[in-house]
């Protein structure tokens, strides 16, 4: 993985809890798409997935790892298989539930907040659907 090789689009950050993850698996894919090798990353039969070779597996593999935060590949180091990188991934990134629920609850309290003119008017609002 050089970093002299230009990016086709932001890196996977492992700083941003997961924010940017859905972003960056669809980049993925069209990426892996636009190289014909979309089916590395494909939950198909094992029959096909047999028949991929090694090449294309270690090409979208390369692809992978270079559009990630620089730590991640690290941890995901013994993954020698697209496919099981993107579940491992998926794993770690992918539930939204835990990673923008809380900041969208947060957003959403501090709009309705400004709704009102004055916080005693909030609050007196508030208790009816509290």
């Amino acid at each position: 993985m050089s970093d002299m090789q230009e990016l086709e689009f932001a890196k996977l950050d492992i700083n941003d809890n997961g924010m940017e993850y859905l972003r960056w698996v669809t980049d993925i894919e069209i990426a892996l798409t636009a190289h014909g090798i979309t089916a590395t990353i494909q939950g198909l039969n094992p029959d096909h997935l047999a028949k991929l070779s090694t090449a294309k597996k270690a090409q979208a593999l390369s692809l992978m790892r270079r559009h990630m935060d620089t730590s991640l590949p690290w941890e995901y180091m013994s993954i020698k298989d697209p496919r099981e990188l993107r579940v491992a991934l998926e794993a770690h990134f992918g539930n939204i539930q835990d990673t923008i629920l809380p900041d969208l609850k947060k957003k959403w309290n501090d709009l309705r907040f400004l709704d009102f003119k004055t916080v005693a008017e909030y609050n007196s609002i508030r208790r009816f659907f509290a």
